[in-house]
């Protein structure tokens, strides 16, 4: 049976010899597109990646590796073959500067941490004040645990409110800061635990890990979330006395689950992007 006839054959009989030449030494499905290519250039593609196929097909597992990263992309060969290759190198040593300069960030990135921590306890005490009604002095801020506020915010513990809608207005806010932080903060966290290793000319190191400061804080505003929206949505039921069964009130419910459904969303894509991506570790 005789090898199908290339489509190029009535654009160039030449190039019709150099198609069969080339088909005979590729596997039969590369020899297939190459055979199918629809005008010269596309054929000078296709043999320009049987030609890189050529040098490593005495390895079988990089041959396969080659042709799975190149698919149906013959213009991406040279591509393909570099990261075929790659695979089979060795990284670089670790630079010797490399684990100070990593520790260095691991301290900046904790700094960055703590000092949001403490604006996120302020924002939250000023909130829970505003909720109940109390005003601000040293002996009602030290009542309210300032310092720890920003891990256990009091406004887990806001229960039968004298202004119901203001209690939801003020946990919306608070679920506000929250979806603000977790779109905001880990890539922060992330940038400065790196920064200090930006000043190596040498990016790549032989060790990765994965740095679990920006998943704890992604994970632990779910945590808080998981409270505030259930009582932010009982506060907002216990408001309808205010405007009985109307739009307003509609919207005031409808308010928390809103946020919570952007929480989601972040948090979802922040897991599913280079949220919590690898990065280099200093051996």
């Amino acid at each position: 049976m005789s090898a199908p006839t290339s489509l190029v054959a009535p654009q160039s009989p030449l190039h019709e010899l150099l198609i069969e030449e080339v088909a005979a030494l590729v596997p039969h499905e590369v020899a297939l597109k190459l055979r199918a290519s629809r005008s010269v250039a596309d054929a000078h593609d296709w043999i320009a990646a049987a030609a890189m196929y050529s040098w490593i097909r005495s390895d079988s597992l990089l041959a396969q590796q080659f042709l799975l990263e190149l698919n149906d992309r013959p213009k991406e060969a040279a591509l393909a073959l570099s990261r075929t290759v790659a695979r089979t190198l060795e990284p670089p040593p670790p630079d010797p500067r490399a684990p100070a300069l990593d520790r260095l960030g691991l301290a900046i990135e904790a700094l960055f941490a703590t000092l949001i921590l403490g604006l996120r306890g302020v924002v939250f005490v000023s909130l829970f004040l505003l909720a109940t009604g109390a005003t601000w002095s040293l002996e009602g801020v030290a009542a309210q645990r300032l310092v720890t506020s920003g891990l256990l915010p009091d406004l887990i513990f806001l229960s039968s409110p004298d202004a119901p809608l203001l209690a939801v207005v003020t946990l919306l806010s608070a679920s506000s800061w929250l979806v603000l932080e977790t779109m905001l903060v880990p890539r922060s966290l992330r940038f400065l635990r790196n920064l200090p290793l930006r000043w190596l000319p040498r990016r790549s190191y032989t060790g990765w890990r994965l740095d679990s400061t920006p998943v704890l804080w992604v994970t632990h505003i779910m945590v808080l979330q998981f409270f505030f929206t259930p009582k932010a949505i009982s506060f907002a039921v216990a408001s309808r006395v205010l405007f009985g069964e109307s739009f307003v009130w509609a919207a005031v419910l409808a308010g928390p689950a809103f946020i919570a459904l952007i929480q989601v969303v972040v948090t979802v894509r922040y897991f599913m992007g280079t949220g919590a991506s690898k990065h280099p570790v200093p051996g």
